[in-house]
């Protein structure tokens, strides 16, 4: 409950409901349009999170990144280390020309994450589309990073 409560989705109950919702992810992939990745850690490749990206305007050439993390792994830097490479991949792959991120901002740790990928905080939105059975609609603020000024990372 502590990585859902300020997002747009519920914790799911159980593993059968987690694997279904990663079926309908691979069945439902349409790349280019969305990418989505399990977040494992190297020593044990154990699956910590998420992160994905989705195309939300061909024509602009605008997509959105979002992710989500196991609790017990805040604060060890793995978000930090894994959003400029997907940035990257949404610049260099999706051929992307903006890319948004929003968080609550009750939750700032997120908008820290995003800050030391080099996005840029543009606007904030009152009451917006996060919503969640402990917080309600949750005040936010956007993010933003542009393909011709993002300083891109190495790939492997």
């Amino acid at each position: 409950e502590e990585v859902v409560q300020y997002l747009r989705f519920t914790k799911h109950e159980s593993i059968v409901e987690s694997k279904k919702i990663i079926s309908l992810w691979i069945e439902k992939d349409n790349f280019p349009l969305t990418s989505n990745w399990a977040i494992v850690k190297k020593e044990n490749l154990e699956v910590i999170g998420s992160i994905g990206i989705i195309t939300e305007s061909t024509i602009d050439q605008r997509g959105e990144v979002g992710y989500a993390l196991k609790h017990s792994e805040w604060n060890k830097g793995y978000m930090s280390e894994i959003l400029p490479t997907v940035l990257t991949f949404g610049f260099d792959v999706l051929h992307l020309h903006r890319i948004e991120a929003v968080h609550s901002l009750i939750n700032p740790s997120s908008g820290r994450v995003m800050e030391k990928a080099d996005m840029i905080k543009e606007c904030s939105f009152l009451r917006h589309y996060y919503k969640s059975s402990k917080h309600g609609f949750q005040d936010c603020a956007k993010y933003v990073a542009f393909s011709d000024t993002y300083e891109r990372v190495e790939t492997h």
